[in-house]
């Protein structure tokens, strides 16, 4: 391991994809998107009927998707 402190800021992290040049991450209530070139949080996403994110995929199509629950 390089660098132990990749990203700070997320508390419960479950499911991990790199896609290209950014870094997703479920955290508990929301999906975090990082940007690997400055290792900076750019994104988060949630909604209402989120219980609890685990896996993280994609598909050819470069769409990511999220396990709930």
């Amino acid at each position: 391991m390089l660098n132990e402190k990749l990203i700070t800021g997320l508390n419960d992290s479950k499911g991990q994809l790199v896609l290209g040049d950014k870094f997703y991450v479920s955290n508990n209530l929301e999906l975090v998107e990082v940007d690997l070139n400055t290792n900076k949080i750019i994104n988060k996403y949630t909604d209402e009927d989120v219980e609890f994110l685990n896996d993280v995929n994609a598909d050819a199509n470069v769409y990511v998707y999220i396990s709930n629950l």
